[in-house]
């Protein structure tokens, strides 16, 4: 009877620490699905789920160096937001990351689906609102967000492509209303 019940313990014990192992990603540690990984920064906590920003990094970026970029990322936090950032594929024979959508390189993962369930799992996981998301990237990244919108208009509420573009969709979007009454797309070339 004692075995039984150290059992029971250890295995209780086990899978508590498996489910905080599978909370405890950060913007340091890694989330991991089964086709990349993914890290997120999230803000100060508050009583209503969080807006997320799905942000994919541009061509040898990371996720930690964007999440690290406080100019960048920090008003978002601020406001509220979670951001979220998937990790690109590292190309053969390369240490560089990028993304695997691109006509003249090897398919290596379903790229829009990937980003999908990326947004699913940092929903699910992080309790984040699943009605107030955009999605953006910076270069190829930025590429990368217009190749998901045919297949994630129902998922994401703003697509916002350009220089800028996050500040404005931030401001934008700030409250929990109209703003997300309908799904929309914002694109805008931005000269340097």
């Amino acid at each position: 009877m004692l075995k039984h019940t150290f059992t029971l313990l250890g295995t209780a014990a086990g899978l508590a620490a498996l489910s905080n192992a599978a909370s405890a990603c950060s913007k340091t540690t890694p989330c991991t699905l089964d086709d990349g990984d993914y890290y997120i920064a999230m803000p100060a906590p508050s009583d209503t789920p969080p807006p997320v920003i799905v942000y994919i990094h541009g061509y040898g970026g990371s996720p930690q160096g964007a999440l690290e970029n406080e100019r960048m990322m920090g008003p978002f936090l601020e406001r509220g937001y979670a951001v979220v950032a998937p990790q690109g594929l590292a190309f053969p024979g390369r240490t560089v990351t990028g993304w695997s959508f691109h006509p003249d390189y090897e398919k290596r993962r379903d790229e829009v689906s990937f980003i999908q369930d990326v947004l699913e799992d940092a929903v699910s996981r992080h309790e984040l609102d699943p009605e107030r998301t955009i999605l953006t990237g910076f270069s190829i990244g930025g590429s990368m967000a217009s190749t998901c919108l045919p297949g994630a208009r129902s998922v994401f509420s703003l697509c916002a492509l350009g220089r800028q573009l996050l500040a404005r969709a931030s401001r934008r979007l700030r409250g929990a209303g109209a703003a997300f009454a309908h799904p929309w797309v914002a694109r805008w070339h931005c000269a340097s």
